[in-house]
This record gives structure tokens, sequence and C-alpha cells, in this order.
């Protein structure tokens, strides 16, 4: 879910990870799980993290870009609340404008400061939205049929035990 926001910020604590570890646990990502891996981290680092199933420290994944910032724990609500007026104070002049003479009906949908970017956000992800739109039957159905084997249960259930023996 991370891969998916706009900007990214984890607490700085050794004990945690993030990453996809799907391929550890025997299950295949979803095509739309490595499209929106690719768009934040590109091509090598995306093929090589879902190969082996890698979760990242979070120096790590600072290093190749999954997160854009690290703070301590305590501070994460102070850094996203300024992150995101940083975000939403981005000015939207021209798109206002051009909503204003009947231009653009894509803006009549947007808050006044957020035109430019929401734009510009939906330009660079399109592609890999267009693409899970036009193939999500035939994904829903090929996970379904995948995570209901026989051995990717067994693999799950294993794993489940595990981080209940972790916690315990």
């Amino acid at each position: 879910m991370a891969v998916s926001c706009d900007y990214r910020i984890m607490a700085e604590n050794p004990k945690y990870s993030i990453g996809l570890n799907e391929t550890q646990l025997g299950i295949v990502a979803p095509f739309w799980f490595k499209d929106t891996m690719v768009n934040t981290i590109g091509h090598r680092a995306t093929e090589r993290s879902l190969q082996l199933g890698l979760l990242y420290s979070t120096s790590d994944a600072l290093k190749i870009g999954i997160v854009d910032e690290l703070v301590p724990e305590e501070k994460v609500l102070n850094a996203a609340a300024a992150t995101m007026s940083q975000w939403l104070a981005i000015p939207a002049r021209s798109l206002m404008s051009m909503a204003m003479k009947g231009k653009c009906q894509c803006a009549s949908s947007l808050s006044s400061t957020d035109y430019a970017r929401q734009i510009s956000k939906s330009m660079m992800r399109k592609p890999t939205v267009d693409r899970l739109l036009t193939h999500r039957e035939s994904d829903i159905q090929n996970f379904v049929s995948f995570v209901t084997r026989d051995s990717i249960q067994k693999s799950l259930q294993t794993y489940m035990e595990r981080l209940k023996q972790r916690k315990g």
C-alpha cells in the first residue's frame, strides 16, 4: 500500500521493515503490485525485491526509495501533517482558470488548491490504473485460484504461526 502513496514517511525504528514478501510465502505478487513498485523504485530494484521477497530495514527502504523520509517514531504524525500541508499548498491557477472558462471539465471535481498536482499525478499513474481496471476480473480470478491451492494455504498457515510465535 505504501508504494501507492504520494509521499511515504516511516518511523525510524530497527523493529520495522517494509517490502513485498509474497514470494517467500509462495505467492506471486499481482501485476499491479509490480507495476506500482516499478513506478516507485525502478525496474531492477523491483525485480530483485519480488524475486527474493525482500523486506527492507528503514535505512535500506529510504536508500532504494520505498520510503521518502525517516523520522523518529514520536514525530511521524507531525512530519506527515507538515508534508501534507506542503503538498496541498501547490498552486493551481492555470487549471482553475481553464475550469472557469469551461475548457477543462476534469478540474471541476478537484479542490482549488490541488488541480495541477492531481493532473500531474494522474498523468504519471494513468497507465498503471488503466491496466489494473482492464484486467481486474481476470486478475481476481487468477489470484483466488492461486491462493486457494493447498500448498499456498499451508505456506500461509505456517507464516501466520511464525508471526504468532514472534508476538508471544
